[in-house]
């Protein structure tokens, strides 16, 4: 009647190339070593976002204080 198709079984991951790479000692090593550099770049990246946060504030508040106490506030309605 119809086709019988084989059922395929999960296999061992430690058979298939990526579990033998898994299990290699300098592989290990290797995707250790991957794990710290992305670490330390997520970090370097927070840092600068941070440094950016810390400059927009400088120049916020110098423009602040270039605009001096005589301008009105921002959003406030002069009249009324």
């Amino acid at each position: 009647q119809g086709t019988e198709y084989p059922v395929q079984q999960p296999g061992n991951p430690y058979s298939s190339i990526y579990g033998a790479f898994q299990n290699y000692a300098p592989m290990q090593r290797w995707s250790e070593e991957d794990s710290a550099e992305h670490a330390y770049n997520l970090n370097r990246w927070r840092e600068r976002i941070l440094e950016a946060k810390i400059q927009q504030a400088r120049l916020r508040k110098q423009l602040m204080a270039a605009a001096g106490p005589e301008a009105p506030p921002a959003g406030a309605s002069g009249g009324g």
